[in-house]
């Protein structure tokens, strides 16, 4: 997964359930941000909402140096 996709779409996988990953997504109407993370995933996505802040926090503790982090 590319990172840098996640801070921008504001998205952050958190895991796979069946055939699908579920993605949290600050903004889950962005269909360009799910059509995106099913391309790079290979896989359908279920979506579940998060607020932007709690999504960049577990992106930066889990995927990301701090550095691609903007708040």
């Amino acid at each position: 997964i590319n990172p840098e996709q996640c801070v921008e779409h504001k998205m952050v996988p958190l895991y796979k359930e069946g055939n699908f990953a579920v993605v949290a997504f600050a903004d889950p109407l962005c269909h360009e941000a799910v059509k995106s993370m099913e391309f790079s995933l290979g896989c359908p996505v279920r979506v579940t909402i998060a607020e932007e802040k709690k999504i960049l926090r577990a992106l930066e503790q889990n995927y990301l140096p701090t550095s691609l982090i903007q708040n």
